[in-house]
């Protein structure tokens, strides 16, 4: 087996991979909706800016995303907007690699988010540079495995020596979009994610509070029930004790209703 094939299976493992995580993780359909609206902007992002070239919005959606939603809804929208945005632009051996590439960058903002969902407007142009950087790489090596040849650390080199304009060109436009728009963005999709996520402790106090208040009213009903009937007793026992000698005394309870 060739190492061009070996890596489209490698390729091909890491999109059924990621697709799988993403199902297995069973999001809400709050979730669901917001993927798919993500994914469209950012099949709108790299449509919109298609005639210059290497300039596209979809880098920096995918990695918003990921950092404001998670790896694997991230990698769903990156996937997905590489995916469908080809159908405008042109499919071809290339487009698994497009998909990999941004659904990378989509667990890749959620790596950012390790360390908090604060990150400054300096922190998410620097990560969406790099990403940039990153994602021109994996490109320029899916010419090498997709169009066959040397194997090299020379050859690979000599790909990225041709292609510095344009990974520049797109690390550039990256680096601008999120020093305009990336906070705003994160702050938005982490608002919306908030409204409809409930906290573990959030979820726990209730079903405390919940579960104390069902078993406290079986608890009162019993004790008023057995005051009822010792009362009754009470009232109906002779001085010496015993019970009443005439039924016409006896008086039965009243009934909670009655």
């Amino acid at each position: 087996m060739s190492w061009e094939v070996t890596s489209f299976l490698l390729l091909g493992l890491v999109l059924l991979g990621g697709f799988a995580w993403y199902e297995r993780a069973r999001p809400p359909s709050q979730v669901v909706a917001l993927v798919a609206a993500l994914a469209a902007l950012a099949v709108a992002g790299r449509i919109a800016v298609a005639a210059l070239p290497n300039v596209v919005a979809t880098t920096d959606i995918v990695i918003f995303a990921g950092y404001a939603l998670g790896p694997a809804p991230g990698f769903a929208v990156g996937a997905l907007a590489g995916l469908v945005s080809n159908f405008w632009l042109g499919q071809g051996p290339w487009t698994p690699w497009q998909m990999a590439g941004w659904g990378m960058c989509g667990v890749l903002g959620a790596a950012l988010s390790l360390g908090g969902r604060n990150a400054g407007r300096l922190t998410l142009a620097a990560m969406c540079g790099l990403a940039g950087l990153a994602y021109g790489a994996l490109m320029n090596f899916s010419l090498m495995a997709t169009y066959g040849g040397d194997l090299s650390v020379h050859r690979f080199l000599a790909l990225e020596a041709r292609a510095v304009p344009f990974d520049a060109v797109h690390a550039i436009g990256n680096v601008t979009l999120a020093l305009l728009a990336g906070p705003a963005m994160v702050r938005m999709l982490v608002r919306f994610r908030e409204r409809f996520q409930w906290r573990v402790p959030t979820v726990a106090a209730v079903l405390l509070v919940a579960l104390a208040a069902l078993s406290a009213l079986p608890a009162r009903a019993q004790a008023s029930g057995v005051d009822r009937a010792a009362r009754w007793l009470a009232s109906v026992q002779n001085s010496d004790g015993g019970g009443a000698r005439r039924p016409s005394r006896i008086r039965a309870p009243r009934s909670p209703a009655g």
